[in-house]
């Protein structure tokens, strides 16, 4: 069972649902209150004690070995590819196919378990196809290789010429700002000082 994007207590809380087991149930187990159960599986880590923590992680038949009991999965090494979703963010460049709009996103190395924020939009990067029931993790392209899917959903009912033509205009747009950030980011020449 992967939990590699958990939080100690979402790994716990996913456990006990397949388990079927109610959180009055393994607060009783545990020797701990229901309440604290609840506490603790929406975040709260420090409602319970580690010595309870571990005792519910035997319950619960949960692996420790992959968790830091501060409540964080601990942090991976796996870096993977990521995505903007957002079908008008300037990381991703459109362009038509048969008359189809589609998007070219912009893929970012990031590791696995962190939160990545777009450069572009700020929107949250994806790492898995958009498909909720594909979900394979992204690869170069604009589909998944999976199931096919497009990574980013075109939410404009452009189509034809006119979406050819809308293509050209935001690809301009697009370097345009990223021209611009180029510039803004670039080392600005050292100043001379002033002889006096």
């Amino acid at each position: 069972m992967e939990e590699r994007n958990s939080t100690l207590s979402e790994l716990f809380r996913s456990r006990r649902r397949e388990m079927s087991m109610t959180q009055a149930a393994l607060a009783e187990q545990a020797g701990c209150k229901q309440s604290a159960v609840s506490m603790f599986e929406a975040g709260r880590v420090t409602a319970l004690s580690t010595a309870t923590i571990e005792k519910m992680a035997g319950i619960l038949d949960v692996d420790l070995s992959s968790v830091d009991l501060s409540g964080e999965a601990k942090p991976s090494t796996d870096v993977v590819l990521k995505y903007c979703p957002v079908d008008g963010c300037p990381s991703n460049v459109p362009y038509v196919v048969c008359g189809r709009l589609c998007y070219t996103p912009a893929m970012v190395r990031s590791p696995a378990a962190q939160l990545t924020r777009c450069a572009g939009c700020g929107d949250l990067l994806q790492e898995c196809c958009p498909n909720s029931e594909c979900k394979a993790l992204v690869s170069e392209g604009v589909c998944c290789p999976e199931c096919g899917t497009s990574y980013v959903s075109v939410t404009g009912g452009t189509t034809g010429a006119e979406a050819e033509q809308w293509a050209d205009e935001q690809r301009a747009r697009i370097r345009e700002i990223r021209e611009m950030v180029r510039t803004s980011t670039a080392p600005r020449p050292a100043r001379r000082g002033r002889k006096g």
